[in-house]
């Protein structure tokens, strides 16, 4: 029967396909939660191949407030664009002010380029 084992179960059985993307689907095996740890083995196997990497820390990148607003008209909607100096289309979700500027990341890939 083709499949194979998943890690992380107290006893070894062979799955198929079907059944794998069910247990993915439901995140369950046998009754019990499952994560991505138990899917890869403990959740200690990560600290091997994290030995000697740079600490890594961000900021909070959530906004502080956010408002909803509604506009009566067309008119009123290009207004407030207008005023806040930003473009903003029928497609624009949330936006925010002041002006979030992209930032380019393109440059911070790590890439491997094939030895021959």
């Amino acid at each position: 029967m083709p499949g194979g084992h998943v890690p992380g179960t107290k006893k070894t059985k062979n799955f198929d396909k079907r059944q794998i993307k069910f247990i993915f689907e439901n995140k369950r095996i046998m009754g019990k939660q499952i994560s991505l740890y138990d899917t890869i083995g403990s959740e200690e196997s990560w600290v091997k191949e994290w030995q000697d990497m740079p600490e890594y820390s961000t900021e909070n990148l959530e906004p502080k407030f956010q408002i909803l607003i509604s506009f009566r008209t067309e008119d009123d909607y290009r207004k407030f664009g207008k005023l806040i100096e930003q473009k903003i289309t029928y497609k624009t979700k949330s936006i925010w002010y002041p002006e979030a500027k992209q930032i380019e990341v393109e440059h911070l890939r790590w890439v491997v380029e094939d030895e021959k």
